[in-house]
């Protein structure tokens, strides 16, 4: 399986929504359909080019195999089509220990085993932002007036189609999936996560709350010049995004991934920053993570602040 592309998704939808789900739907026996050309069934072949690309992206090939006999790695593709190819890449890059959750390993629509498939979970601060403001956010039933009902859907261009066939209300998505939205629906009203998260936290003085962080070794770590000089790059890259917001998104396009989109004023939305993480940093981000997630799965209290050290090093 795999993941359309947004313009592709869009064009697709489109079609369906020229077929009426009562008189337009047509069948055919699946060997027909093959006999016919109308399947074309990829093999082995398909799998082996993808990763053949993947393995030509890997920037030193020598990291992996040095740390390999010690270094243990996590994976889950939460039901999802990572299942086969993504274990696959991975030993063949050098790792030898590959611990992967055996009952999300199993293809599944429905995720039985997350409460949702999308590891980001944009839905902590929206029952956050929600909660502040009285609203309780349900997952099934008949909302009443100081209730919410959400469900979850696999990628932006998703909810963009819920919103456009009047299925939804409202969507919760980052940039720069906003932006596009607002542009393809002509949408206008809006709420800002980073905005009422600062209003629930006056505290924070209108600083946004973190979404993304760069980890290092602690043999790097030490290292100032290699330090200095990372920031150095990374600060140049967003100086130069900030900068050139008009040729960002074909930049995007040659060096990333063809249907990459970034529409000009989604990065000036996205506040992007390039800041070393010093203590009133680490706070923040140990305020963060008390605000939208002080509890576990089973409802048992976090101390964030007991296991810091564990999370910064």
């Amino acid at each position: 399986g795999a993941q359309l592309p947004p313009q592709h998704a869009d064009a697709i939808a489109r079609e369906l929504e020229k077929i009426d789900i009562f008189t337009g739907i047509k069948t055919m026996p699946y060997d027909e359909a093959v006999k016919a050309g109308m399947i074309t069934v990829m093999g082995q072949e398909t799998d082996e080019a993808f990763l053949q690309e993947v393995m030509a992206m890997v920037t030193d090939t020598s990291a992996i195999p040095a740390v390999a006999d010690s270094f243990k790695l996590v994976y889950t593709p939460f039901h999802g089509c990572g299942h086969k190819l993504v274990p696959e890449a991975l030993k063949r890059a050098g790792v030898k220990h590959l611990l992967c959750e055996p009952q999300q390993m199993v293809i599944d629509g429905n995720f039985p085993t997350v409460k949702s498939p999308n590891p980001e979970n944009p839905g902590l601060i929206f029952r956050y932002v929600m909660a502040n403001n009285g609203i309780e956010v349900i997952l099934s039933g008949t909302p009443n007036e100081n209730q919410v009902l959400v469900s979850y859907v696999s990628a932006a261009n998703n909810a963009m189609s819920e919103l456009s066939s009047g299925k939804v209300d409202f969507a919760v998505m980052g940039e720069p999936a906003v932006t596009q939205a607002k542009i393809k629906l002509s949408l206008n009203a809006e709420m800002n996560m980073q905005t009422e998260y600062s209003r629930a936290n006056p505290e924070t003085n209108g600083s946004n709350y973190p979404q993304a962080g760069l980890f290092v070794r602690s043999s790097l770590a030490s290292d100032k010049a290699f330090m200095d000089s990372l920031f150095k790059a990374l600060e140049d890259s967003r100086n130069w995004v900030v900068n050139n917001p008009t040729e960002v998104e074909e930049f995007a396009k040659q060096n990333l991934y063809a249907a990459a989109m970034f529409p000009p004023a989604s990065l000036e939305r996205c506040a992007i920053k390039c800041e070393r993480l010093d203590d009133g940093a680490k706070a923040e981000i140990i305020a963060f993570l008390n605000n939208v997630m002080p509890k576990d799965a089973d409802l048992n209290d976090i101390d964030w602040e007991s296991v810091k050290d564990k999370i910064f090093g």
